[in-house]
């Protein structure tokens, strides 16, 4: 492998867990796909054993780096990160400048459903995601260097300012 890295993990409804890693290698090992850019994230599913179900890598022709994985109430995926990638790969939306916010919603499977790119002209970082069941919402944490551009929509306070966004997942669909 030319490089992995596991940035997340999190324990799944069945028991087994999720990992989320970011890699830059083509199909190898345990890899069944090959990156579709720089930097990709690398989705694996494996058993309560440790047994692989499946793996996903899931990008653009740029650059992802990935921050946070949630499981909703379906016992669906939320993949959260940042992508400097147009529409390419597994990207639908061109990005709003540098860096930016990058949902991707997966099935229990590995099936993509949708993605999300939310940003302004700057760069964004995210840190984490979070699923709220309560209403059925996504919440993406980070920060943003940008103005009141693309989906920002107050002024900056500074160099880099705190960036929450909150959507109900049906709204993504």
């Amino acid at each position: 492998s030319l490089f992995d890295e596991l940035d997340r993990a999190i324990n799944t409804s069945d028991g087994g867990y999720l990992l989320g890693l970011v890699s830059k290698s083509n199909i190898s090992g345990s890899k069944t796909e090959n990156c579709k850019g720089d930097q990709d994230f690398w989705i694996v599913k494996i058993d309560s054993l440790g047994n692989i179900l499946w793996d996903k890598t899931l990008g653009g022709t740029g650059g992802e780096y990935l921050d946070g994985l949630s499981e909703d109430a379906s016992h669906n995926f939320y993949i959260g990160g940042v992508s400097n990638s147009n529409i390419s790969g597994d990207k639908t939306e061109n990005s709003k400048g540098g860096y930016d916010y990058w949902l991707v919603k997966i099935d229990y499977a590995g099936t993509v459903l949708w993605d999300k790119t939310i940003g302004g002209a700057e760069n964004e970082i995210s840190s984490d995601i979070s699923y709220n069941a309560s209403d059925d919402s996504i919440i993406i944490g980070g920060t943003s260097l940008s103005s009141n551009t693309g989906d920002k929509t107050e002024l900056s306070r500074g160099s880099a300012d705190y960036w929450i966004v909150k959507f109900v997942s049906d709204s993504l669909e």
